[in-house]
């Protein structure tokens, strides 16, 4: 053995005894709590609603691509299932989700040649102002 090696350990060197088991603590672990109870936790045990939040209510359009149960979006563990052609309050987060909702669809010209392609709203939705529900 090479005695300054730094690759070679001496087996006899830097024995030490192992580290006692953790003593019982006189708090134990808190326990989970009930679904919908606990902090930072809403109704139904879903996470609040950003008070900061506007909501918006909106009718999602018509859409070969939306499922006949509805078009599912989750935000930041929020779940939203809306349907096509009902109006819905969501918040604006749920917006900027369908907003970045792109496809790209081709361009062409009079001989049907694809020329280029553009993008256009996956989901298009309407946004349903005081106004237009008969409100104030």
């Amino acid at each position: 053995m090479i005695k300054n090696d730094p690759l070679q350990l001496d087996m006899g060197d830097n024995i030490s005894e192992p580290p006692p088991p953790p003593s019982p603590s006189k708090n134990p672990a808190p326990r989970p709590h009930r679904k919908g109870t606990g902090p930072g936790q809403g109704p139904g045990g879903k996470p609040p609603v950003p008070s900061g939040e506007q909501k918006i209510r909106i009718l999602l359009e018509d859409n070969e691509q939306i499922p006949p149960g509805g078009q599912f979006v989750q935000v930041n563990g929020r779940s939203f299932l809306i349907q096509a052609g009902y109006e819905v309050e969501v918040p604006q987060s749920v917006l900027d989700v369908l907003d970045h909702a792109v496809m790209s669809v081709p361009v062409t010209n009079q001989e049907k040649t694809v020329i280029g392609y553009r993008d256009r709203l996956r989901f298009p939705y309407r946004v349903i102002t005081a106004q237009r529900r008969g409100g104030p």
